[in-house]
Formats: structure tokens, C-alpha cells, sequence
């Protein structure tokens, strides 16, 4: 897979959050970031030690991703206010 590719699923991932629970504080954002991290870390850890799957890894990473460029979407929307 290329990075593009990677980032526009990434970037659909976002819209598709953005349509199902609209606009959301940076504050939301930042725990809904730290949530999805923190998933993904234990995603990590199952592979590495028990057993988990690399698609697992993947979707968290995909989750948290989207999360990180809804917020950058929304810091930028705020700068050029």
C-alpha cells in the first residue's frame, strides 16, 4: 500500500465520523484521540504477546489516524476564523 493511499482511507475515515456524530469540540477530540491511542496500543501489545492480528493493529491505527485529522481539520478551521 503507498502512503496516499493510506491517507485518503484515512481522510474517508474522518468524514465518515464527521457525518455520524458531527462537529465535536477540541476538547471531545482530544479524549476521543487519547481513547483511540490507547486502543491501539493494546492492539500492539495483543499482536506482540497474545496472539492478536495485524488487521487488528491496522483498524485501530486507521481509527486513530482519522481521529488526529479531524482535529487538525478543525484547528485549521478555527486559525482562519
Amino acid at each position: 500500500m503507498n502512503v496516499d493511499a493510506a491517507i485518503n482511507r484515512w481522510m474517508q475515515q474522518a468524514e465518515t465520523n464527521l457525518t455520524k456524530w458531527g462537529p465535536r469540540s477540541l476538547e471531545t477530540l482530544a479524549l476521543v484521540m487519547g481513547e483511540e491511542y490507547g486502543e491501539l496500543c493494546r492492539a500492539i501489545h495483543d499482536y506482540n504477546y497474545a496472539n492478536g492480528s495485524i488487521a487488528e493493529v491496522i483498524a485501530e491505527l486507521k481509527d486513530t489516524a482519522a481521529v488526529c485529522i479531524q482535529m487538525a481539520t478543525s484547528l485549521e478551521s478555527e486559525e482562519s476564523k
